[in-house]
């Protein structure tokens, strides 16, 4: 009888350099993109506070919008403390009431906000909310707004308050079909 010669074992899983390299530098590019839009949000965050407003984050509001009492944020403090609450989650809501605001131009980088109060601030101008398709609540009360045209991309809008405002055309809100308050 002959031995077999035995072939040293391979593990079933077995990269290359190549292989390896490629991993690092798809994980670095993920990574690079997410801090990117950390950044981003973590400025428009700073202007919301900046001039007078205030914002809340995913983990801090339920699905309706109410305030959540028990809430924690995503990560823990140990990593929330040295790279911030943005890398983890995003803004949900906007409040800038009364603030002494003209341009939403800051705004249009939380593409994820739901909720938005903007009565009684001098906006006029809504272009740079066009990309943030996700809206359900707006509020635009006592501001000088008098064209709605931007808004016709947001078809999750539920509650629009355009009371003591400019606007005579409701055209563009004609396809929005889960609107269901309207004042």
């Amino acid at each position: 009888m002959s031995e077999k010669a035995k072939s040293p074992r391979r593990p079933y899983l077995q990269f290359g350099l190549p292989a390896l390299l490629l991993l690092v530098l798809a994980l670095s590019g993920l990574l690079a993109w997410r801090i990117n839009k950390a950044k981003q949000q973590q400025a428009s965050v700073a202007w919301v506070r900046q001039v007078g407003g205030s914002v809340l984050y995913d983990y801090e509001v339920d699905a309706n919008g109410t305030v959540s009492d028990n809430c924690r944020p995503p990560a823990p403090q140990w990593l929330t403390d040295p790279f911030g609450i943005d890398i983890f989650d995003e803004v949900v809501s906007v409040n800038l009431t009364n603030g002494a605001v003209r341009d939403l131009a800051p705004l249009q980088r939380l593409k994820r906000i739901q909720w938005l109060r903007l009565a009684y601030t001098e906006v006029s101008d809504l272009s740079p909310l066009g990309g943030i398709t996700g809206m359900r609540n707006l509020d635009l009360a006592g501001t000088e707004v008098s064209d709605l045209s931007p808004l016709a991309g947001m078809a999750d809008l539920r509650r629009l308050n355009i009371d003591h405002t400019a606007v005579s055309d409701l055209e563009p809100l004609a396809g929005m079909t889960r609107l269901e308050g309207f004042y």
